[in-house]
C-alpha cells in the first residue's frame, strides 16, 4: 500500500508532489477538506491551498485533532460530512 501511496501521493523522501497543486482547478465536483487542528504530520498550509485551489472546495478545521481527524474525531467528521452532502 505505501508503494501505491508514495507513486499518486508524493516523491520520496520529501511526501509531496509538485505537480499535484497545479491539478487542483481539475476537481470538478464540490469539495470538502477536513484537517485536523493539530496536524503535525502535513502542514495546515496543504489543506488551505487544496481549499483554494479546488473549485468550491470548503476547509473544515477540526479542533483537538490531529493527523487523522476522521480517526480521532469521528462523530465530527461525520456531521461535516452529512451537512456538506446535505446541501
Amino acid at each position: 500500500m505505501l508503494r501505491l501511496s508514495s507513486r499518486i501521493g508524493f516523491k520520496p523522501p520529501y511526501f509531496y508532489n509538485y505537480s499535484l497543486r497545479n491539478r487542483l482547478h481539475r476537481v470538478s465536483s464540490p469539495a470538502l477538506v477536513i484537517w485536523g487542528e493539530t496536524d503535525r504530520f502535513v502542514p495546515h498550509a496543504h489543506g488551505e491551498t487544496y481549499a483554494e485551489r479546488i473549485p468550491d472546495a470548503e476547509l473544515k478545521i477540526i479542533s483537538g485533532a490531529g493527523h487523522s481527524a476522521q480517526v480521532e474525531k469521528p462523530e465530527e467528521a461525520a456531521r461535516l460530512v452529512v451537512e456538506f452532502l446535505a446541501r
